[in-house]
């Protein structure tokens, strides 16, 4: 547990180090500075050193955690809530480690309350703020793809801090932790319902160095976004138990729905859960039409306390338009940006002709993400409802045009109330190493984007192959599953 707390304390000092791709280099000094590992004397490769080495040390500490809980099922929850505050402690008064997207939350959020919309314009309306200068250039004129439900928390956040985005950051980091912390409440009722235990849920999800980098020390607004719909799956599956107790149920089901439409107006995958209630509303044995018919109803109803929310809040609906923001940056993490880049490569090479190969491949990606997704939705009475609704939101994650290692947070909040096999626990450590402490991927700015892609290609192949030699339909996953 101090091994966790050490390495964390270590990643946000010299996460203060102002040398290119730390966030000093743009946001200027923090609240703070360590006095060695933030020095401009330190070397840059040793600090590149120490800060990666600091992650891969925390995943290992998690790893080891999470062996000890899975190993001991009286092992209490509250322990593991304490572990979880602890190695969250340090990032929550650092600065932004692995993505400088808070920033931009910050930027947003003045815009709202200067009465600019963040749907038509970006933070360099803003002026001479010291938030524009501080935020990614990519960003700067880019409207916001952010849901009109979290860019009222970034106004309010705004309000409170009286527009320093460096204070806007740490509320909206707090408010972030907040979220998780509530989390521990779905998480245990997911946890039950597949037969695991609240402290192997809250030490493989809460703990993981994916949630503590990317979700507490990046503070994305993705922890709104699961703790709505961990709260909605777990309040409509509740009332699809009670589906014989009549008009009771059915009002469970339809609040969950909701709920799934309210972390939609955070970020859109959410209504993936309000589809699920649906699918599953009919009963075992139903039709396919019936079902269908239920998937359709529930999809509509979640979009509609989407459109709700978003007319409320007084933000309407121009971020629909803009979703495809993040797309624009070409992430090769990607499989199928990397397939794409890899493709063109040869082609160009060869002194074929063939042009727009990266968004055809691109798209061919998102397709079949969608249609992975709808099997797994399709299979979840024979997977578990809690597992296949995990599977689809990392399958739409991972086939993105656009792969940031905070999306497998949807997923995650699922799968990890399930199981968390090895495969899972590494690929979880290793996104973290993805992202330079500034945010841009290392995959990204290394200069040779093509060794780069080819590497990602041949990984997600091989990871294929050991699937399809396998002989179990999910391999790895429904086999290792905490001790019942």
């Amino acid at each position: 547990m101090l091994l966790g707390l050490l390495a964390a304390l270590v990643v946000v000092a010299v996460a203060t180090y102002p040398g290119q791709w730390f966030p000093a280099a743009v946001q200027g000094r923090w609240f703070f500075t360590s006095p060695v590992l933030g020095s401009s004397a330190l070397a840059h490769r040793t600090a590149f050193a120490v800060y990666f080495g600091a992650l891969v040390v925390l995943g290992l500490a998690w790893m080891w955690f999470l062996h000890v809980v899975r190993g001991d099922r009286q092992f209490p929850t509250w322990l593991a809530l304490g572990v979880f505050a602890l190695w969250s402690a340090p990032f929550l008064v650092g600065p932004p480690v692995s993505s400088d997207d808070a920033v931009v939350y910050a930027g947003v959020g003045q815009l709202v309350e200067r009465g600019l919309d963040p749907y038509e314009v970006g933070v360099d309306a803003l002026g001479d703020e010291p938030v524009v200068g501080a935020s990614s250039p990519f960003w700067r004129d880019a409207p916001a793809p952010y849901g009109p439900l979290y860019l009222r928390v970034t106004w309010l956040a705004s309000v409170l801090t009286a527009g320093s985005f460096r204070a806007t950051i740490v509320v909206l980091r707090l408010f972030g932790f907040a979220c998780l912390a509530l989390m521990a409440l779905p998480l245990a009722t997911l946890a039950r319902r597949a037969g695991t235990t609240p402290a192997f849920a809250i030490a493989g999800v809460l703990c993981s160095p994916l949630v503590l980098v990317q979700l507490v020390g990046a503070a994305h607004n993705e922890t709104l976004m699961i703790l709505l719909l961990a709260g909605g799956v777990v309040l409509g599956l509740g009332g699809l138990d009670e589906r014989a107790g009549g008009r009771r149920g059915a009002a469970r089901v339809v609040a969950g729905v909701a709920l799934c439409g309210a972390a939609a107006a955070v970020k859109l995958p959410a209504l993936v859960g309000a589809v699920l209630l649906g699918w599953l509303w009919p009963g075992p044995g139903a039709p396919p039409s019936r079902r269908l018919a239920g998937a359709a109803s529930a999809a509509a109803l979640g979009a509609a306390a989407l459109v709700a929310i978003s007319l409320v809040t007084g933000m309407g609906l121009g971020w629909l338009g803009n979703l495809d923001a993040p797309q624009k940056a070409y992430t090769i993490a990607a499989p199928f940006t990397a397939l794409g880049v890899v493709a063109q490569w040869l082609f160009d090479h060869l002194g074929w002709s063939v042009h727009g190969t990266l968004p055809l491949l691109r798209s061919v990606g998102l397709v079949l993400g969608i249609v992975g997704a709808c099997v797994l939705l399709v299979r979840a009475e024979r997977l578990g409802a809690v597992l296949a609704l995990g599977l689809a939101l990392m399958t739409l994650a991972a086939t993105s045009p656009a792969l940031w290692p905070w999306y497998l947070a949807w997923g995650l909040v699922f799968v990890g109330s399930v199981t968390l096999p090895l495969g899972l626990q590494l690929a979880l450590v290793a996104s973290n190493l993805l992202v330079t402490p500034l945010g841009p991927g290392v995959l990204d700015v290394n200069g040779r984007p093509v060794p780069s892609a080819a590497f990602v290609v041949l990984v997600c192949v091989g990871a294929g192959a050991v699937w399809l030699t396998r002989r179990s339909p999910l391999p790895g996953v429904l086999s290792s599953r905490a001790p019942r």
